[in-house]
């Protein structure tokens, strides 16, 4: 059994992006031959697969190439691509970040700012769930405001593991950060 090889050329227009790289099924193959042919063989390649401007999902049956001339017996003569493309869009959200370990009692920290802004390409479809989604924020650990030494500290972006996103940038990349004693 070796896998195969997909050999494609596959675009999108750039409102579109694919999901995941193309790929086959079933992606390997059962061989069988000389030995002396077999020890050298650790993949099989497709035929060409070419898709330009894809807008939506493709599966399409493809040969393997026999550049051996029927010196090796292969159990499938073809495999099915699969390309997944979708609409994307861009966005913008403010997030919040969390200071995460803080103490609750003696000393208070303030972030500057206490937001960012996130840039992102999403799936068009999941666009306004994403300007939703209450899970998508920022952190700081508090250990590391307390260890450090610069007086800025960078987040940690945290967004929705349910939402395709892509191309993330936040801004600012570090913040400042205010400690405040408490008095009793």
């Amino acid at each position: 059994l070796i896998p195969i090889r997909l050999r494609a050329d596959v675009t999108t227009p750039d409102t579109h992006e694919l999901l995941r790289p193309p790929y086959t099924t079933p992606d390997s193959v059962r061989i069988s031959g000389a030995r002396s042919i077999l020890e050298n063989l650790d993949e099989w390649p497709t035929e060409l697969f070419r898709s330009l401007n894809l807008t939506d999902s493709v599966g399409v049956e493809v040969g393997l190439i026999d550049t051996l001339r029927n010196l090796v017996d292969r159990e499938i003569d073809g495999t099915t691509v699969v390309a997944v493309s979708r609409e994307f869009t861009g966005a913008t959200r403010e997030v919040e970040v969390i200071i995460e370990g803080a103490p609750s009692t003696e000393k208070f920290v303030t972030l500057e700012p206490s937001r960012l802004t996130v840039r992102y390409r999403v799936l068009l479809s999941e666009f306004r769930e994403s300007q939703r989604a209450p899970d998508f924020f920022a952190t700081v650990k508090y250990d590391e405001i307390r260890s450090d030494t610069t007086g800025r500290v960078k987040p940690r972006l945290n967004p929705p593991a349910n939402l395709t996103l892509r191309d993330i940038q936040w801004s600012p990349t570090s913040l400042r950060y205010f400690n405040y004693l408490a008095n009793n």
